[in-house]
């Protein structure tokens, strides 16, 4: 029996997208509890750093955006299961992401991990794990070619 309710799976790409997707499977398709799923993509708002407007600023964000876009449509499409989804452009990373986790009613965040010189240190996973007070699951993502 699963005792969550609302699981928010933070992507990057469409490989640690596909990987948590199956690992959220058994959570989203459980008969007796269900878990909503809302995967999430967290971009950084350049913009908000420049005082003055620069297009190619603006460019450079929109095309994050556009890309992420497509990839969270592209996810939905080959989930078995029905997921919801949240674009999020921020520089206030943090506080944002505990207001969405508030405001959605999130009770688990799953992200993914890779193993890779100095992850330690550059590694999002670890940067929830100290800001969020909600329970969070890391799961390692393997590099191509690793089992």
């Amino acid at each position: 029996m699963n005792n969550y309710r609302h699981a928010m799976v933070m992507v990057e790409n469409l490989d640690d997208g596909a990987a948590l997707l199956n690992c959220v499977a058994p959570l989203a398709l459980d008969p007796q509890s269900p878990t909503e799923i809302t995967l999430s993509h967290f971009s950084e708002d350049y913009r908000a750093m420049n005082y003055i407007s620069d297009s190619m600023m603006d460019d450079a964000v929109a095309e994050d955006v556009i890309k992420a876009k497509a990839m969270l449509s592209h996810l939905v499409k080959i989930s078995p299961f029905p997921i919801k989804t949240l674009q999020l452009v921020t520089l206030r990373q943090f506080d944002d992401v505990e207001k969405c986790i508030a405001d959605l009613k999130i009770d688990l965040v799953i992200v993914g991990h890779r193993n890779r010189l100095f992850g330690t240190f550059t590694s999002r996973a670890f940067d929830l794990i100290n800001h969020l007070n909600t329970d969070i699951l890391i799961r390692h993502i393997p590099d191509k070619g690793e089992h």
